[in-house]
Formats: C-alpha cells, structure tokens, sequence
C-alpha cells in the first residue's frame, strides 16, 4: 500500500512539473535579427548589411539561420520587409528543416516599395532545428526585425479529466489510508 501511494506521489509530480515546463515556454519571443548594425548570427551569402537592414541584391542572394523547435509548439515568424526598383522585387522565405507540417516555401512582395510587415506561422510536427532563409526574388529588396515566437500546445480537455482523476484517485487513497489508522 505504501508503495502505490509512494507512485501514485511521484506521478503526480513529474505530471505537475511537466505541465509546468511547458506553461514557461509559452509566448516566448526570440529575436533573430535587428541587424541595426550587421548580420550577426545569420550566414549570409551576397546579402550587404546596411541601415535598412539586410540587403538582398540579386535573386542568388540568401540569409539563413537555425534555430530549435519543439513537437507540438506554434511558431510564428515575423518581420519587416521592401523593395525598391521593379515590382518583381521581394523576399522568398524557405525553410530547410523537418520540423514543421506545413509548405515550405513562401513569396512576400511589397507594394509601391513600402516597407511591410510580413509573418508565417506553422506548428512543429517534431523536435528538431530548423533552417529558415530568407532568398532575394530580384533586386534592391530590404529585411528587417525578424522574430520567432513560441506558443506551447494548449492541453486537450481530456488532459485536464485526466488529471482530476489521477487528485481523485490520490484523494480517495489518502481518505481511506486515513480510516484504516484510526
């Protein structure tokens, strides 16, 4: 008896502690990039840092960065971007990853050459690091302020049924370890 009641303590703490380490890393933003004043942190082939922010010059320029993902978490990558010059001009945004259950292959274009705000959200399939890059579609295409935020997997109502069954049952155990000593 004494040793169901020892697992029973014991599951409901590494239940408890779990619950909790996923409610941390809810909402969590990174920032990847200002590049206020280079492209540290990206590898960078042919894009220039300028006081605009990363500048893709030619379709052959590219900004990749990784970062790690957790299975079931929502991520939503945000940033600003324009172009100046023809209208053919933007930002291709392709992730190189298997962490994600979603196309992988997007195209954002400015209009007019006013800077816009651009964001793509997916849902991590597994835990893994994911290669985000950022292609040139043309010329004279700036990039800036890019984030990564993070939402943790909201609990499915049976976790939560789940889970007052398991304090009813610690409870039950409890009341009639109680009786049983008096």
């Amino acid at each position: 008896m004494n040793t169901l009641h020892h697992t029973l303590r014991t599951a409901a703490l590494a239940a408890t502690l779990a619950l909790a380490g996923h409610a941390q890393a809810a909402g969590t933003t990174t920032v990847l990039g200002t590049f206020d004043t280079d492209l540290s942190g990206w590898t960078s082939v042919g894009v220039d840092w300028t006081t605009f922010g990363a500048h893709f010059n030619s379709s052959a320029d590219r900004l990749t960065r990784s970062f790690a993902v957790l299975a079931g978490y929502t991520y939503t990558l945000a940033f600003d971007y324009a172009a100046s010059g023809s209208t053919g001009n933007g930002l291709r945004l392709d992730f190189n990853g298997l962490g994600f259950s979603t196309p992988t292959a997007l195209t954002f274009v400015p209009s007019n050459g006013a800077p816009t705000s651009g964001s793509y959200s997916f849902v991590a399939a597994n835990d893994a690091n994911t290669v985000i890059r950022f292609l040139g579609t043309q010329k004279n295409t700036y990039l800036d302020n890019v984030t990564i935020t993070a939402a943790a997997p909201v609990p499915e109502p049976e976790t939560y049924a789940m889970m007052l069954a398991g304090l009813g049952a610690i409870g039950y155990l409890s009341r009639r370890r109680k009786a049983a000593q008096a």
